[in-house]
């Protein structure tokens, strides 16, 4: 959630600069931030392939019943959890932020 508070900050801030990258390259200024998301997918995408051990699909596969069962624990268990408390709190701030600095930004403001 703070990468997407940080991204629904410091994007908007970019379009101008990637714009005049995109223009240079022929291309409308709004894909001025295309030109950075690929590499940035990119790098994400090889970075989860070269360090995410182990495998979630062969730790899902090798789940066994009673795991299942401890998932599906009622909420109220879930809950009295200290931690599950404390990052649930962090998600609906973090989420609260992000839809306030989203509701305030103009939505429209590259267009002109």
């Amino acid at each position: 959630m703070t990468a997407a508070n940080v991204g629904a900050v410091a994007g908007p801030n970019l379009l101008g600069p990637l714009g005049g990258v995109a223009r240079g390259l022929g291309l409308p200024d709004a894909t001025g931030l295309f030109l950075l998301a690929i590499p940035a997918f990119l790098a994400a995408a090889l970075v989860l392939t070269a360090f995410l051990r182990p495998d979630p699909l062969l730790v899902a596969r090798s789940a066994t019943s009673t795991s299942a069962l401890v998932a599906a624990a009622p909420i109220t268990a879930v809950l009295a959890n200290a931690n599950v408390r404390l990052a649930m709190l962090v998600l609906g701030t973090s989420n609260l932020t992000m839809v306030a600095i989203m509701a305030d930004s103009p939505c429209c403001a590259w267009s002109a």
